[in-house]
């Protein structure tokens, strides 16, 4: 910790928002986030009728709570441990502050509770709120203008804890889609696609392919 106060930082320029120049951090965090806000938006509705219908569907599939089937999703210790052994100490903490290298340290006692927690977290469907929040580092790309927002790409630090049980549920759902062959040969990447997912839509298609869900 004291590592990170000792540590120089470039701090960010005045920034040009929509309702002047940002000075102070507080000004500088409001335009950054404004920004931010506008990138991430979904793609226009094509067709509102279908996309009202997917809406309806997983709203009346999660107020049934029939999200879950009887498949053993369970994790093990020795499958979590695989995970923290892969672990890199120089990565910076989430918003908790738990570092990687405390969690390589972890006594076996911590390790089978956390084994349990995530495994409540697979059986219920649900996934911490507290684990979903992110801090958000803004670096500037390289050769843009330093006073545009957009300039600015977001670093997301998220808590370990949460990578952890994210890469165990990943395994889970890798395992699924590949062994039922859903998946397409002919799926490739499309720009923005994390940005404007949306999540309707991709509730829906998990649902259609019988996907275990987290809320």
């Amino acid at each position: 910790m004291a590592k990170g106060f000792r540590k120089k930082r470039s701090p960010i320029s005045a920034l040009t928002g929509p309702t002047g120049i940002a000075y102070t951090d507080t000004q500088k965090a409001e335009t950054l986030a404004n920004a931010l806000e506008d990138q991430f938006q979904l793609n226009n509705i094509q067709n509102p009728d279908t996309d009202n219908q997917h809406m309806r569907l997983v709203d009346r599939f999660f107020i049934n709570d029939n999200n879950f089937d009887d498949t053993p999703i369970s994790t093990k210790p020795s499958e979590l441990l695989q995970y923290i052994k892969k672990l890199k100490i120089k990565k910076a903490p989430g918003k908790d502050k738990i570092t990687n290298k405390m969690v390589l340290n972890f006594p076996v006692s911590i390790i089978f509770q956390l084994t349990n927690l995530i495994n409540k977290i697979l059986h219920s469907g649900h996934f911490p709120q507290a684990w979903k929040t992110a801090t958000v580092i803004p670096i500037l790309k390289p050769g843009k203008d330093p006073t545009l927002a957009t300039s600015h790409r977001p670093i997301s630090l998220l808590p370990v804890l949460s990578k952890l049980a994210e890469r165990i549920i990943l395994n889970r759902l890798n395992d699924h889609l590949q062994q039922n062959d859903i998946l397409i040969p002919q799926q490739h990447g499309i720009q923005k696609a994390f940005d404007r997912v949306w999540h309707y839509g991709l509730l829906y298609k998990l649902i259609r392919t019988n996907t275990p869900l987290l809320n």
